[in-house]
């Protein structure tokens, strides 16, 4: 998921935000969505910073 935020950000520019969408955020997707979003906090995010030096 970096590499593919990376590539957008190549063919974009630089962007200040990230919107994640979710279902419900409840129900039978909390635990799937909740991994989500933790994955993205604490893998991609700090990836996708590092590449771009911040």
């Amino acid at each position: 998921m970096a590499d593919k935020l990376l590539a957008f950000r190549e063919r974009t520019g630089p962007f200040g935000c990230l919107l994640m969408a979710m279902m419900d955020g409840s129900g039978a997707n909390l635990a799937r969505e909740f991994e989500s979003m933790t994955l993205l906090a604490h893998e991609v995010m700090p990836a996708v910073r590092a590449a771009i030096g911040r």
